[in-house]
């Protein structure tokens, strides 16, 4: 049988965190950002009940099914799923605690306990079958899934999901979700027997267990001999996950085949992924009408016109994003340390004309909540009533900023307060042609006022290198996936996730550090009921509104594009069951989708 390639298209594919999709102006938010049901006691998420026993879903399907191996017969298929990136060459990256892994390492050769479907509002059951909170809140159990190996052949047990996380408490230089629970409430975490692991906590935090069951668990049997965790290559991977086998690796493409141990019964349904580099979006255009790529992750805002006219086999479900696409301005470079800058800067934007030129009309423009409209059960403040900063209007930014001591030089751009020039740059990531036509309009709207900024062109290598380590002016940058604003706000502007400048962070960027934010974040996890996590919502985007530490600009783009010639399953409008953006990092979904589809005969 000639051998299918199955196309997953990535267009930033060494993101460790941060990707966006695209979401239509008109899409409704999601049921995902329902606050939780005050009487529960599941940690601010719908299900599963925190007593209930659950066994690994299978997506699409609405209701969990077993999927431990039983040594059923399953049909073998030669598919081959295809990945690809913007990236001029490969380097062999297989470390799901590293910042930019080769894709699928982090949800794909590695698992995580479980996955919050946001489409779906609720927990799957993944390599834990099920938890439980006690009545203080104070104690987490997981209870583990029978049956699961390693694609090495050993057992899984409570014991690597010990080692993982005592692995990130006590190794500096890693990453992952988890690490945010262990620098907050998490006091002790321990294994009682083979399949039950019990987190205790110093203060009750609910929304802990977000971070705890998103974090890639790795085996101790491997991991306990590395070296050096931070810089492991981890060229011979063994996880949990569906694809673990690297049965070649170049410069331009490698490929994982499937795990020959994996859990759940009958699946993947395809051999396995073969991942390609790219030169930018208009490679990736050409590749996807000419059938080469299959699941796409790019933001390809004129799809209908410049794929789907040339390939009617090509779909896409337009979901609503939960992130907000961001504008640092970085506060160590004046006068960005000055919130009347900031805002003035804001407001010079033309975000309708960005959203024309750039997305083909298909963003949603930003509000002074810096929430994505999937929040829409969430944002309860009137935006109206807390600045209108996100709205544009050059003539009022520009007298902020006369007001304020900025006034315009002999050359006519606007002077620092101590007479200096300000002159600053914009770095943008060559390839990304969404980003440089925003930022082309950025750039004229803010010479209109005064302000001389110049864009900064560099590789995506470069840029991912660089931005988290604060080595930046301006930059934009993917927003936050979090269930609740809690995530949002805590990313943007809580103490929590300020690190020093020069280390690496995926958040808060700004190194922002909100003294009014603070304590509304530490009552906001302090409870699970309904109506006051709304109402310190509601306060919480005031403090955002009045302090601006960061710019929204555009809701994100979390589409998926797929080809419909060579693989079926694939979420729908009509069936929406996940979201289907190909980054484990952004949607931890993706393994949902991953083990859905199936090869069209």
């Amino acid at each position: 049988m000639q051998t299918r390639k199955f196309s997953l298209f990535l267009s930033v594919l060494l993101i460790a965190a941060f990707l966006f999709g695209c979401s239509p102006a008109t899409t409704a938010a999601p049921e995902a950002t329902k606050a939780p049901e005050p009487t529960q006691a599941t940690a601010a998420t719908t299900a599963p009940e925190p007593t209930k026993e659950a066994t690994a879903t299978s997506a699409p399907e609405a209701t969990a099914t077993s999927a431990q191996v039983s040594g059923t017969t399953c049909q073998t298929s030669d598919a081959v799923l295809n990945g690809a990136a913007i990236l001029n060459a490969f380097t062999v990256n297989f470390n799901p605690f590293a910042n930019n892994p080769n894709w699928p390492t982090v949800k794909g050769v590695f698992e995580p306990l479980m996955i919050y479907n946001a489409l779906q509002s609720k927990f799957v059951p993944w390599l834990a079958d099920s938890y439980s909170w006690s009545d203080d809140f104070k104690t987490l159990t997981f209870k583990l899934h029978a049956g699961v190996k390693w694609s090495d052949g050993q057992a899984f047990t409570a014991k690597d999901v010990v080692f993982t996380f005592d692995l990130l408490k006590k190794t500096p230089g890693l990453t992952g979700p988890g690490l945010s629970a262990l620098n907050g409430p998490i006091d002790t975490f321990t294994a009682s027997d083979d399949s039950t692991v019990v987190f205790t906590m110093k203060t009750v935090n609910t929304l802990v267990i977000y971070d705890i069951v998103n974090q890639d668990i790795v085996p101790e049997h491997i991991w306990k001999d590395v070296t050096d965790p931070a810089k492991f290559e981890n060229n011979k991977p063994v996880g949990t996950g569906p694809f673990t086998e690297l049965v070649d690796f170049q410069t331009q493409v490698y490929e994982l085949d499937k795990n020959p141990y994996y859990w759940q019964e009958c699946k993947p349904a395809y051999k396995g992924v073969r991942v390609t580099a790219y030169s930018g979006n208009e490679a990736q255009v050409a590749a996807l009408i000419d059938g080469q790529i299959d699941w796409s992750g790019t933001v390809l805002p004129n799809i209908d016109q410049a794929v789907i006219a040339h390939n009617s086999n090509i779909s896409y479900v337009p979901t609503a994003s939960l992130m907000t696409v961001l504008m640092h301005l970085n506060p160590n470079t004046k006068p960005f340390d000055d919130a009347v800058v900031r805002k003035a800067m804001s407001m010079a934007i033309d975000r309708g004309q960005i959203i024309e030129v750039a997305f083909n009309g298909k963003a949603e423009a930003s509000d002074v909540t810096g929430l994505s409209n999937a929040f829409k059960s969430w944002k309860v403040a009137d935006p109206s009533t807390l600045g209108n900063w996100t709205t544009y209007n050059a003539t009022e930014a520009g007298k902020l900023l006369e007001d304020a001591g900025y006034k315009l030089g002999a050359d006519g751009f606007r002077t620092n307060k101590d007479g200096s020039p300000m002159k600053f740059k914009l770095t943008m990531v060559q390839g990304f042609t969404d980003w440089i036509s925003a930022g082309e309009v950025m750039v004229q709207n803010w010479k209109d006022i005064g302000m001389n900024v110049e864009t900064n062109m560099i590789d995506a290598g470069a840029f991912f290198g660089s931005v988290p380590m604060g080595n930046y002016e301006i930059a934009l940058w993917f927003g936050y996936t979090s269930p609740t604003p809690y995530g949002q706000y805590m990313n943007m502007m809580g103490a929590a996730t300020v690190v020093p400048w020069g280390q690496f962070t995926m958040v808060n960027f700004a190194h922002y550090d909100s003294k009014a934010a603070d304590p509304l974040l530490a009552e906001f996890a302090a409870t699970n009921d309904q109506a006051k996590q709304i109402n310190i919502a509601k306060q919480l985007q005031k403090v955002f509104a009045d302090e601006a530490p960061v710019i929204p600009l555009w809701s994100g783009l979390d589409w998926g594009i797929f080809n419909n010639a060579t693989f079926t399953n694939w979420p729908t409008k009509e069936n929406d069951y996940s979201f289907s953006f190909p980054n484990g990092a952004v949607t931890p979904e993706q393994l949902i989708v991953m083990l859905a589809i199936k090869p069209v005969k």
